[in-house]
């Protein structure tokens, strides 16, 4: 089964075991139906009562309350242009969680308020039955997408598909083969966390720092502009849905056919990249506010003398 919980190793200033301040903040979005109310009064699709647009310190108390008697692992970075050495945080785990049942929660970046905008869960080796697996998934999120109108949606297991929009209210997925085929697009190319070069994935390291390091990271030095797909501004097709997407394995004769395993995910990825751009545009304010003072005082500088 595919791993679909990188910890972001390069990308992880520091990993402490804190508390959080009141500087986090968020709103909790209205509920969809076929839901039931999770944590705070929302019935958005949930994991555990944890769902997209909660602050991050109702997710921090959700998870203590799952896992009591252990700390919750936050994964954090510094953005210096911006925040100096301030830790700024970036995902959340019980700390005693292991590979078969693992959870982990991500936060939107400042400046905007810090919310969920993801939760991932794993569960390794429980065991049921096909019928009740799919009876379970489909009471909790409603009938998932069929993207092969025609075809029995729940006729085996493997990966499902459920849409809500950002106010919580279950979307449907178009049926026309065209428009099927353009929102399988969408959601192949579209619908992932974008970051730019201050986090410094994949390629680099959050805020120009090296793996594991505490020092303050390097500014940015060029502006870097979103690209459109990811600019909710410019590509409406996937924008204000929340996917949740489950990856069934397991009720093999070879292994055990009451034996399951699950990966579980619900994530906002307009919410990130809308945070993320917020971002992005003020770090270009300061590289290009730079470059104009670097320019104003060349004006004042005279020429070598001819």
């Amino acid at each position: 089964m595919r791993n679909v919980f990188p910890r972001y190793a390069a990308l992880v200033a520091l990993v402490l075991a804190v508390g959080f301040g009141a500087h986090l903040r968020g709103a909790t979005p209205a509920p969809p139906q076929a839901q039931t109310p999770a944590a705070g009064g929302s019935a958005l699709p949930d994991i555990l009562g944890l769902h997209t647009g909660m602050t991050a310190q109702q997710a921090y108390d959700l998870l203590k309350a799952y896992d009591p008697g252990h700390t919750v692992t936050l994964s954090q970075w510094t953005i210096p242009q911006l925040y100096a050495d301030k830790p700024i945080i970036l995902d959340m785990t019980p700390a005693n969680t292991g590979p078969d049942n693992m959870i982990d929660v991500t936060i939107t970046q400042p400046p905007n308020p810090q919310v969920v905008w993801q939760i991932r869960r794993s569960i390794g080796r429980f065991t049921s039955t096909k019928p009740n697996v799919l009876k379970t998934l489909f009471d909790k999120y409603g009938t998932p997408w069929n993207p092969n109108p025609g075809q029995p949606v729940n006729s085996d297991l493997g990966e499902l598909y459920w849409f809500f929009n950002e106010q919580g209210k279950p979307v449907n997925p178009p049926t026309a083969p065209a428009d099927v085929l353009a929102f399988k697009n969408c959601l192949n190319s579209v619908m992932g966390p974008w970051y730019s070069s201050w986090v410094g994935w994949p390629s680099s390291n959050p805020a120009g720092q090296t793996s594991n390091s505490v020092a303050q990271g390097t500014p940015r030095t060029t502006v870097e502009p979103m690209p459109p797909a990811f600019d909710p501004s410019k590509n409406l097709q996937c924008n204000n849905l929340i996917r949740v997407h489950a990856e069934v394995n397991g009720g093999v004769v070879r292994d055990n056919d009451l034996t399951f395993f699950m990966e579980l995910d619900i994530a906002d990825f307009t919410a990130q990249h809308r945070t993320n751009m917020a971002l992005n545009d003020k770090l270009n304010a300061i590289v290009q506010q730079g470059a104009q003072q670097q320019r104003n005082n060349a004006s004042q500088q005279s020429v070598p003398k001819l």
